[in-house]
């Protein structure tokens, strides 16, 4: 048993087979071979950029996943199959980057057990076989952490770790509000100032290389997507519920056109994406500030249902997949 702790070989071989098992009972579900909603809005972009278009959903999208599917259909073809194993490639070594990130922070067992119940966890080889960006984004997130802790005893690269921060920004956004802390991290250490200024810079590109693609397609300043605006609307409205992504007076079925449209109607104008974004993220505010009490209640209740068991449902009934396809 001691020679298995911290080998990564046994962590790999349960996830892999572990997500093959369930690639056997899930391959053959329409969910897989015809995706819909959010993935599906994810294949159309993808598919669009591998015929050398632009779909103007891929405006209101982080761009990193979708020009990835995108780069898989332009050399392979639009396959259902082939971006799943790659997803499940990625998933497998994220098992691995838990297992040594854990390793780093509490000893050989702790990390070793984590990697294992990271290979078995439910949520995680789900998402594995959808095309949603999540595996992608995770994956980058561990692999960033990893670097920055590589930093901070001495063998990690700062250049690298920026590089991989600036990645996980374009596969989800979220991970800009770890910036402060990821740079004292790295200023405070063996690198300093100049450890700073190259994980700045390295973080940068990414960063410029989205804003230039989105400043050509006449989408306005968008740094990565034009989304966080109609999200922090229909998150604070008055009307919201903290669990549901309804749209007020239209309800869970809108798309970026009733986006685009209702933002337009508030401006009287035509609006790019980034000023669709900026007359979202006014009204939020106006929603906010117009009952704090209230929307102090919505904080909580957000708290609340973030820690209990209950795994609230996007795009799919998670507990109807479970039993469906376990």
């Amino acid at each position: 048993m001691r020679r298995l702790v911290g080998s990564p070989w046994p962590v790999v071989s349960l996830a892999l087979a572990v997500r093959v098992v369930y690639l056997v009972t899930y391959g053959g579900s329409p969910f897989f071979l015809a995706p819909m909603w959010d993935a599906g809005e994810y294949h159309d972009i993808a598919l669009a950029l591998s015929h050398g278009k632009l779909d103007p959903a891929l405006t209101f999208r982080p761009p990193l996943y979708p020009l990835l599917l995108g780069l898989i259909y332009l050399l392979f073809g639009a396959g259902a199959l082939l971006p799943r194993l790659l997803q499940m490639a990625i998933g497998t070594w994220s098992c691995v980057l838990v297992m040594r990130i854990g390793e780093r922070l509490f000893g050989r067992t702790a990390g070793f057990l984590a990697g294992i119940l990271m290979a078995l966890s439910g949520l995680m080889f789900y998402f594995d076989l959808e095309l949603l960006p999540t595996t992608l984004v995770l994956f980058l997130y561990l692999l960033f952490l990893y670097e920055l802790l590589q930093v901070d005893s001495g063998v990690g690269s700062p250049l690298r770790a920026g590089l991989l921060f600036g990645l996980g920004c374009l596969a989800r956004p979220l991970l800009l509000t770890f910036f402060p802390v990821a740079l004292w991290w790295i200023w405070r250490g063996s690198q300093g100032l100049k450890g700073g200024v190259r994980f700045i810079w390295s973080a940068a590109l990414p960063l410029a290389a989205s804003l230039a693609l989105h400043l050509a397609s006449g989408s306005g300043p968008v740094p990565v997507s034009a989304q966080g605006g109609v999200n922090f609307y229909i998150g604070n409205h008055r009307a919201a519920d903290g669990m549901t992504a309804r749209f007020p007076g239209i309800g869970a079925g809108w798309g970026w056109e009733e986006v685009r449209r209702w933002a337009e109607t508030r401006a009287e104008r035509s609006l790019n994406a980034a000023g669709i974004d900026r007359i979202y993220w006014r009204e939020g505010w106006r929603e906010v500030s117009a009952d704090p009490a209230r929307w102090a209640g919505l904080m909580l209740r957000k708290a609340a249902l973030f820690w209990n068991r209950l795994e609230i449902s996007n795009n799919r009934d998670l507990y109807y997949h479970a039993e469906r396809f376990k």
